[in-house]
C-alpha cells in the first residue's frame, strides 16, 4: 500500500486535492424549516484544528486516490473462472468494468465482482437491510462503536485476540475472509494489520458487499490494506488450486451452515502448501455429555416441525474429538484449539421439553479458535 500513499503525497504536494468541511444547520423556528450551509477550506484550518477529523480525511484521501482503480487487477493470477476453470482478464470501459475468460463474463458493480450468486433461503441480507441508510445505523453504527472501543490487543475479547494474534504471527500477503457478511470481525481485526496486505471479503450477496465497500472506505480504511469485494459462493471459489496463504472466518462457516464441510473442503483447496485456516467454530466439549445429550434430544423433536434443513444442522453438530477427526479428513496436518475453547456452551434451561433457539441453532454451544495449517 506504500505506492498509494506516496501517490495520495504527490498528489496534495501538487494541489490536485482541495479539502473542505462542509457545515449545515438545520432550524425549525416557529414550524418554519430553514438550511443554512457553508463551507470551509482546510487550508484557513490550525494543524490542531485538524486532529479531530485527521482518521475522515485520512478516509478520503484513500477513497480519491483509489476512484477508478479496483485491486482485483493485482490478484488475478490467482483467480480461475469457477464456470470453467479457465484465467481471467480484467475490462474497464467508460460505461462497464468486469473480468471475463472469454466465454463467462463477471461485471463489476459498485466496485464488487457478481458472480451471480443468490443468497440462502431463510438467511438474507436483503431482507435484513433494504437501504445503505439501514446499514449505517444498524450493523455500521454498531460495529464502529466496537471498534472505537478497541485502542489495543489487550481490548479484544480471547477470541478476537487469538485470531489477531495468529494473523500477526503468520504476517499473510493475502487473506480470504469466508462469509463476511458485515465484516463484524474483519473490520475490528483489520486495524492491527501493519503490513502490506490483500483482503478479499467474500459472500453470496451483492448487496452486503456493496455496503461493507461503503462503510468501510467511509469509516475504517487502513492505508497498509487493500480489500476486494466477491459476491460468490464458498463452496466453489473463483481461484486455482494452492494459491492463498490464509482464509479466514468469523462466524462464516457458521452462516454457510448445513454445507460447511464442503466450504472448509473448497477453502483447504485453494490454501497453499503450508498456508493457514484461521476461524472461530461453534461446538461442543463431548457429545456423550449429559447436557449435550439434552440439547440434542431437544432439537431432535424439533427436527419434525421444522423439516429437512433442521435436521442438516443437527448433523453439522460436532464436539472436540469430532474436530480433530474432521480436519484430518479436510487433508489438514497441523492444527490446533488455541485455549480450546473461549465460550463454554449453555446449560439447558429447567423444566422445558421445547428447544427455544429455532433459527439459530447453535446459540447454545460453545466457540472455539481453530488455527489449522495445510
Amino acid at each position: 500500500m506504500s505506492e498509494t500513499l506516496y501517490k495520495a503525497a504527490k498528489y496534495i504536494e501538487k494541489n490536485l486535492f482541495e479539502y473542505k468541511i462542509s457545515l449545515e444547520l438545520a432550524s425549525d423556528i416557529d414550524n418554519i424549516k430553514n438550511y443554512y450551509k457553508r463551507e470551509i477550506n482546510l487550508r484557513d484550518f490550525e494543524k490542531t484544528g485538524l486532529q479531530a477529523v485527521s482518521k475522515q480525511l485520512a478516509n478520503l484521501t484513500l477513497q480519491a486516490v483509489n476512484n477508478g482503480y479496483n485491486p482485483v487487477q493485482e490478484i488475478l493470477g490467482l483467480m480461475k473462472c469457477p464456470d470453467c476453470g479457465k484465467e481471467f482478464e480484467y475490462f474497464k470501459t467508460s460505461d462497464e468494468e468486469y473480468i471475463s475468460c472469454g466465454e463467462h463474463r463477471f461485471n463489476i458493480n459498485a466496485g464488487v465482482v457478481d458472480f451471480k450468486t443468490f443468497e440462502m433461503p431463510g438467511y438474507t441480507w436483503s431482507s435484513w437491510i433494504r437501504r445503505y441508510e439501514d446499514y449505517k445505523n444498524g450493523f455500521g453504527a454498531s460495529i464502529s462503536k466496537e471498534e472505537q472501543r478497541i485502542k489495543s490487543i489487550d481490548d479484544l475479547h480471547d477470541l478476537d485476540k487469538n485470531i489477531v494474534l495468529e494473523l500477526q504471527k503468520h504476517k499473510p500477503p493475502v487473506i480470504l475472509d469466508i462469509g463476511s457478511g458485515v465484516g463484524y470481525g474483519l473490520r475490528k481485526f483489520m486495524k492491527f494489520i501493519d503490513w502490506d496486505c490483500v483482503i478479499i471479503l467474500t459472500d453470496l450477496s451483492h448487496r452486503i458487499l456493496k455496503y461493507d465497500k461503503r462503510y468501510i472506505e467511509e469509516h475504517s480504511a487502513n492505508p497498509k490494506v487493500k480489500l476486494v469485494y466477491l459476491a460468490c459462493d464458498v463452496k466453489n471459489l473463483p481461484f486455482k488450486d494452492g494459491v492463498v496463504p490464509c482464509t479466514l472466518s468469523y462466524g462464516g462457516y457458521a452462516s454457510v451452515s448445513y454445507t460447511m464441510e464442503k466450504a472448509f473442503i473448497e477453502s483447504r483447496r485453494v490454501l497453499k502448501d503450508g498456508g493457514v485456516l484461521i476461524s472461530d467454530m461453534a461446538i461442543i466439549s463431548d457429545r456423550q455429555s449429559e447436557n449435550s445429550q439434552k440439547w440434542l434430544k431437544l432439537i431432535e423433536q424439533d427436527i419434525g416441525h421444522a423439516g429437512d434443513m433442521m435436521s442438516e444442522y443437527y448433523n453439522s453438530i460436532f464436539d472436540v474429538k469430532e474436530w480433530h477427526g474432521l480436519l484430518k479428513e479436510f487433508g489438514f496436518k497441523d492444527f490446533k484449539f488455541v485455549a480450546a475453547k473461549v465460550r463454554e456452551e449453555i446449560p439447558v434451561p429447567e423444566n422445558t421439553d421445547v428447544f427455544p433457539y429455532h433459527d439459530e441453532i447453535s446459540r447454545w454451544m460453545g466457540i472455539a479458535f481453530i488455527s489449522a495449517v495445510k
